[in-house]
């Protein structure tokens, strides 16, 4: 094994540790000795890969959205209609999330520390940016081909962000309580037809 691949899986085995512990503790409890304890690592080997606890934080993030973004992806490919599209995509995107689920609540607490912390909401509206670009992308090409009614199409891309955003708060406050991804696909029906 090469030393740049050595590299690599120590990465990989730091941030499926970091997860776990976040996971577990959540962000602010967590401590480098508890990451490194759980990859199995010294402490010298965190600090040649990452500076601190908030920049492997950051790449975990990009990576749950890189994950979610590949799991809509096909999806985007093989639909033509772009209504349907926007229809399918609770449910393409629900093994990303069942992937990340213990990881949820980290997710969103991540996302309001970003609001105070400067590099931290760098990377929080990267991935709002990101998203609500791609629902922007969605539904201009829907109001093209008349499957999605003329609306404001920067507005509806928040809004699609922001209902992505509190199905999941609801769902991990009432996992089982409604049919969540039953209820994405009516409030799109509402908001584009």
């Amino acid at each position: 094994m090469t030393q740049e691949q050595r590299g690599l899986d120590t990465r990989s085995s730091i941030l499926a540790a970091a997860a776990e512990v976040f996971s577990e503790k959540g962000f602010y409890e967590s401590g480098i000795d508890d990451i490194c304890s759980q990859a199995g690592i010294t402490k010298g080997a965190f600090y040649h890969h990452y500076r601190s606890k908030q920049q492997l934080m950051m790449e975990l993030m990009e990576r749950w959205m890189d994950q979610i973004a590949l799991s809509i992806r096909p999806v985007e490919l093989n639909n033509p209609n772009f209504l349907e599209l926007l229809l399918s995509l609770p449910e393409a995107m629900k093994p990303a999330f069942t992937r990340i689920k213990g990881q949820l609540n980290l997710f969103l607490e991540l996302y309001i520390k970003g609001l105070s912390d400067p590099e931290l909401k760098v990377v929080s509206q990267r991935t709002y940016d990101k998203f609500t670009s791609f629902f922007s992308h969605i539904i201009e090409q829907g109001i093209k081909q008349g499957s999605i009614k003329k609306v404001d199409v920067g507005e509806c891309s928040r809004i699609l962000f922001s209902l992505t955003i509190g199905f999941m708060v609801q769902g991990l406050l009432d996992p089982d309580g409604a049919d969540w991804i039953g209820l994405v696909k009516k409030s799109i029906l509402m908001l584009l037809t």
